[in-house]
């Protein structure tokens, strides 16, 4: 299967359409992993990463965040940004721009090895940043707070960081619940791997084998309408991404509305022959 298709869709039911989405790449040997979900805003990223708030408070919420991040959504850059600001906030006052410092990866004399100790406590789920399928407030929480002490006293050592006075007081396990940071049915990942979910302004300039660009009624009419709007040239950024397979999610309640445009342009429904 490659080509364009529309597909209808209810809002409240993101999982069937994530199924049917990977079932088409299925059938058109696309690895997941070069397939994309895109949305207009960042809301509605959110949402389709597999919604749900992050947990917890303060800093101990940006290690939250680094776990979904790595978990859920396989994105490890953004696991790392997420961390980083934790660790930061856990040092004393004299750290300087360190987080500017970490993200741009600067070759100052101290910033590369401090960044592949940083690396490693993130990807290392056995020894650095604890799974996110354990339960937050009794077993994610002790091991997060126990491996970054470790972490803190390394960075001392190692590279002067001296931590911040307050530090327990920083990790206190607010807002924490005795569930599962993570399910391992989350809309985002499952057996294939991951599923990327942008803006479409983030992949702007990218060739993507798969895209699946989920829209409400306006931006379908702005879509069909042109480049002439914002939104009609979101549309087409969209549409120009995917070299093999095009899907169009489109809600269910005004799909019929649309049925003719689509034909004319090239559109088939999912599922057809």
């Amino acid at each position: 299967m490659s080509g364009a298709y529309y597909i209808p869709y209810k809002k409240a039911e993101k999982a069937k359409l994530l199924a049917a989405y990977k079932s088409m790449l299925a059938s058109a040997d696309i690895d997941a992993r070069d397939a994309v979900i895109l949305c207009r805003s960042t809301n509605w990223v959110d949402e389709w990463r597999g919604g749900g708030e992050a947990q917890g408070q303060g800093i101990v919420r940006s290690f939250i965040e680094a776990t979904i991040m790595r978990d859920k959504l396989g994105r490890f850059d953004e696991a790392f940004d997420k961390a980083c600001k934790g660790i930061v906030g856990l040092l004393g006052e004299d750290h300087g721009d360190l987080v500017a410092v970490l993200k741009r990866g600067q070759p100052r004399a101290t910033a590369i090895p401090l960044r592949r100790v940083i690396w490693s406590f993130v990807r290392g789920a056995d020894d650095g940043l604890p799974s996110g399928k354990l339960l937050a407030k009794s077993q994610w929480h002790p091991l997060l707070k126990a491996r970054l002490l470790a972490l803190l006293q390394r960075l001392e050592t190692e590279f002067s960081l001296a931590p911040a006075d307050n530090v327990g007081q920083k990790l206190a396990n607010k807002a924490l619940s005795d569930a599962p940071i993570i399910e391992l049915s989350d809309l985002a990942g499952n057996q294939s791997g991951p599923m990327h979910v942008s803006t479409v302004h983030q992949v702007k300039g990218e060739s993507i084998s798969a895209v699946m660009y989920v829209a409400d009624k306006a931006q379908v009419r702005s879509m069909l309408d042109g480049t002439h709007t914002e939104i009609g040239r979101i549309g087409y950024v969209a549409v120009t991404r995917a070299r093999n397979l095009f899907v169009l999610a489109v809600p269910e309640s005004c799909v019929e509305d649309f049925v003719s445009e689509f034909a004319a342009c090239g559109l088939l429904k999912a599922g057809s022959s």
